[in-house]
């Protein structure tokens, strides 16, 4: 038995030997530092570190959780742990030295005090290309500002051209504005103008609603006084055909209700149009003295059914049109406009 757990014990802590594993890994890792040395330079160095340290703590958390031997042939629990820590170690500075190389590459010179001699081959920068448009270079004397050509593209300019097409761009912007600035103009005009015909229309309206409501109080008014006129003709028709003056003239006759039709009657002297004239007791009219036996009135005729009309055209076929209110057949429905006069 304790041959067997011995044996067991051999096969477990047995001297560790490189794996095809570990040599394919250590060969990418290999070919990564020259690819980010030759590349980078330090800064290349840097995330080299970088991703060495993200390995080993991958590699050190694998065989402590799991407590399977890796492919470093970690074999216990202090092997992980110390290579977890250094691969810690490892990441923090290969961040620190691809931070300090980005800095340094970042920095934004004017241009240098001295410059290096160029190769004969290098005439110019010119509309060579660059990565930020703040940036500036001196060569050959000269100040290059990289500057986006027409294409969009960042390109070395010398200093005439870098001011041309900016002063071209600042054009193209103050056009497009004025352009913009104009189609507002434009519409703003526009919205006055129909705000103008709208409040015009309105006023047009309300003229001619004014002008007919005027036309219609003078069609009034000439009714009025053609009646007035009709009235005052009739009664000087009565006048004349032997009516009296007055009721007084009439009692100084010793005349009282006096019939339509009778001599002396006349439509001046029926104020309440019932067909007798001077009644006794009404405005104007004079006993002179004591009252003569009053002859019977006549019956009252019996009172007209109240007209009415469903519409003008009824009431313009009747001939009643225009009707007035208080008059027969006058209804709201018929006055639209509510001045009082209906079917106008």
């Amino acid at each position: 038995m304790s041959g067997h757990q011995s044996y067991a014990a051999q096969i477990q802590y047995r001297k560790w030997a490189p794996t095809v594993s570990f040599w394919i890994t250590a060969s990418i890792l290999f070919l990564l530092l020259i690819l980010f040395l030759f590349a980078a330079g330090l800064g290349g160095f840097g995330v080299f570190l970088t991703l060495l340290g993200i390995i080993a703590l991958i590699t050190g958390l694998f065989a402590l959780i799991f407590k399977r031997r890796s492919w470093i042939g970690l074999q216990n629990r202090k092997g992980a742990k110390t290579t977890i820590w250094s691969g810690v170690v490892v990441l923090v500075v290969g961040l620190a030295i691809s931070g300090t190389s980005a800095t340094a590459v970042d920095e934004d010179e004017p241009f240098a005090t001295a410059t290096a001699t160029p190769s004969p081959s290098a005439s110019s920068i010119a509309l060579t290309s660059c990565d930020d448009e703040d940036m500036r270079r001196g060569f050959q004397s000269e100040i290059f500002f990289c500057t986006e050509d027409e294409d969009g593209v960042l390109v070395w300019m010398d200093r005439d051209s870098h001011d041309k097409i900016i002063a071209d761009r600042a054009a193209e912007a103050a056009e497009l504005k004025a352009k913009e600035e104009a189609a507002k103009e434009a519409v703003a005009e526009k919205k006055a103008e129909e705000e103008a015909a709208k409040k015009a229309a309105a006023e047009k309206k309300a003229k001619e609603e004014a002008a007919k409501k005027a036309e219609a109080a003078k069609e009034r008014r000439e009714e009025a006084a053609a009646k007035k006129k009709a009235e005052e003709e009739a009664a000087e028709t009565d006048l004349g055909s032997g009516a009296y003056e007055n009721c007084s003239a009439a009692a100084a006759a010793g005349a009282y209700n006096i019939q339509a039709g009778s001599p002396g009657y006349g439509t001046h002297l029926d104020h309440d149009l019932n067909g007798i004239g001077c009644e006794s007791g009404s405005p104007g009219s004079s006993s002179g003295g004591l009252p003569q036996e009053q002859p019977a009135p006549a019956p009252e005729p019996a009172p007209a059914p109240a007209a009415y009309f469903s519409n003008c055209s009824d009431a313009r076929a009747a001939g009643a049109a225009p009707v007035y209110r208080g008059g027969p057949g006058y209804g709201s429905h018929l006055d639209r406009d509510g001045d009082g006069v209906a079917c106008e």
